[in-house]
């Protein structure tokens, strides 16, 4: 009987990775390398946008000192905030609150807080003939506005305030910080004590700030931070802490990656300030 294997060879499949597929380590590394790759694209696509939206923010607070002294030229005095919890739609939005005569006494207007001759709100957008959006930072938190009272009065003793504060004014007023001392209201390494307004961007993780809808609900990252405390006078869930403004401010470089998700213990805010000096015309 023929043997029908007679003079055949037993043989294996052949290995199609061999015969030019990958084999599952090199799927691997190829994996690998995308991952890499995407997500290098992803965190330069988050920074990108970060620093577009730090960048449209500071553009902003900068015209915003620039309407303030416009203002303050046009009628020698500093508006009020307006109210920080107003609708957006609302025909209060953006509107100042009553200036009063007493420089003794506190800017007129709802849900605003006060301490003495400080009164923080949001800014008069329409009092600054500026539009609605300038009132709203790059992450959509309302911007907040702290004024020296004593510079919103209608009259201090019969004349506009501008005429009375000296553009060398040395009076102490707020505050601005390196940093906060171990207690609230001290400062640690002072860089100002004579600022007249404050301007407050409470930065990508927003905490303290009043959304851009409106409402009395703050925005919370759980920002555990003293300085970003400090500076929205609220508790780590942006519940108000109780206490009045202490009018002392921190100014200091972001202590956080924009590339990554926020820590709770990470500084973010932005803040900008005028002095009666800054203010001061060329002719003083």
């Amino acid at each position: 009987m023929q043997n029908l294997n007679s003079g055949s060879k037993h043989t294996r499949p052949r290995n199609k990775c061999g015969d030019g597929g990958f084999s599952l380590l090199e799927i691997s590394v190829v994996l690998a390398i995308i991952a890499i790759v995407v997500g290098g694209a992803v965190a330069a696509f988050i920074s990108s946008l970060q620093n577009r939206a730090i960048s449209e923010t500071q553009n902003k607070l900068r015209a915003l000192q620039q309407a303030l002294y416009n203002y303050r030229v046009a009628y020698n005095s500093l508006p009020c905030p307006a109210d920080i919890q107003a609708a957006l739609s609302s025909s209060t939005f953006g509107v100042e609150g009553l200036e009063l005569a007493d420089p003794e006494s506190v800017c007129s207007g709802s849900n605003n807080f006060v301490n003495g001759k400080i009164t923080e709100g949001m800014v008069p957008t329409k009092t600054l003939e500026l539009p609605d959006d300038a009132a709203i930072d790059g992450w959509g938190g309302r911007i907040m506005y702290a004024v020296d009272n004593r510079f919103t009065a209608s009259f201090v003793s019969g004349q506009l305030p501008f005429t009375v504060i000296p553009a060398n004014d040395m009076t102490v007023r707020m505050s601005i910080c390196d940093a906060t001392g171990t207690a609230a209201g001290v400062c640690n390494n002072s860089k100002e004590t004579h600022a007249a307004y404050v301007l407050i961007s409470f930065g990508p993780n927003g905490h303290g700030a009043y959304p851009r809808n409106g409402g009395a609900t703050r925005v919370s990252s759980g920002s555990n931070n003293a300085d970003e405390l400090v500076n929205c006078d609220c508790t780590s869930t942006a519940a108000v802490n109780g206490t009045p403004p202490a009018g002392v401010f921190v100014q200091k470089d972001a202590t956080q990656d924009y590339t990554t998700p926020s820590g709770t213990n990470n500084f973010d805010d932005i803040v900008m300030y005028g002095t009666r000096s800054t203010l001061r015309t060329p002719n003083e």
